[in-house]
C-alpha cells in the first residue's frame, strides 16, 4: 500500500486538482481504506497500481496524428511535461535545456504539451527545436487543473507518477538539474 498525501501546502494547486479529479474516478475502480488518521487525516491508502494511474492513464492527442495515447510507456521514469506555444522564444530555450539534461540523465522523460487549437503551428515550433520527445496537444483535464496556461511551464512527475513540482518560466540547466535531483530524486 502507498499513502498519497495531496495537501495544498505540499503540492502545487494543479496537482491537487488533477489528482482529486482522477482520484474520484479511481474510487469507482479501486477499493480504498482510510490511512492511519492519527498521523494524517487527509491521507488515503490505495494500491500501487492505482497510485500511479493518475498521470499514466491520462490520454492526449498526438501532435503528429489524430491518435490518442496515454503515458503508460513512461512508467518508472521521471516525467517533465513541457508546455509550449507556437511563437514562444523561452519555450524553445527550455526545450534546449531539456535536451541537454536528457543527454546525461536517461531516467528523465520529457513530454511536449502544445497549447493551441491548431496542430500545424505547434508542429512547426517543434521542428525548429529539432524535437525528438513525444508531443501532444493539451487535454481538457490538464487544462482545467492548471491555474493558468502561461508558458513556458514545466510539470514534473516522479517515477511513481505523482506530481512533485510546477515551474513557471524558463529554468536554466543547472537550476533545473538541482530541482529535479531534490524534488523527483533524479540521479544523474
Amino acid at each position: 500500500m502507498i499513502a498519497i498525501y495531496m495537501a495544498r501546502q505540499r503540492a502545487p494547486q494543479w496537482a491537487f486538482n488533477l489528482a482529486t479529479k482522477s482520484l474520484v474516478l479511481l474510487c469507482l475502480l479501486v477499493p480504498m481504506t482510510r490511512a492511519n488518521t492519527d498521523q494524517d487525516p487527509t491521507a488515503i491508502e490505495v494500491t500501487a497500481a492505482a497510485a500511479t494511474a493518475v498521470i499514466y492513464s491520462e490520454t492526449f492527442e498526438s501532435l503528429s496524428s489524430s491518435e490518442r495515447r496515454d503515458l503508460s510507456a513512461l512508467q518508472g521514469k521521471i516525467i517533465a511535461m513541457a508546455l509550449f506555444t507556437q511563437n514562444c522564444h523561452w519555450c524553445h530555450a527550455q526545450h534546449r535545456v531539456l535536451k541537454k539534461i536528457v543527454a546525461t540523465c536517461p531516467a528523465l522523460a520529457p513530454v511536449m504539451i502544445g497549447i493551441g487549437e491548431r496542430k500545424q503551428p505547434l508542429l512547426r515550433a517543434l521542428k525548429r527545436s529539432q524535437n525528438k520527445f513525444p508531443a501532444f496537444l493539451i487535454n481538457r483535464n490538464l487544462s482545467n487543473a492548471l491555474d493558468d496556461l502561461n508558458v513556458p511551464k514545466l510539470l514534473i512527475f516522479n517515477a511513481h507518477g505523482h506530481p512533485v513540482l510546477q515551474l513557471d518560466g524558463h529554468v536554466p540547466e543547472a537550476e533545473l538539474t538541482t530541482l529535479l535531483n531534490r524534488s523527483a530524486q533524479l540521479e544523474c
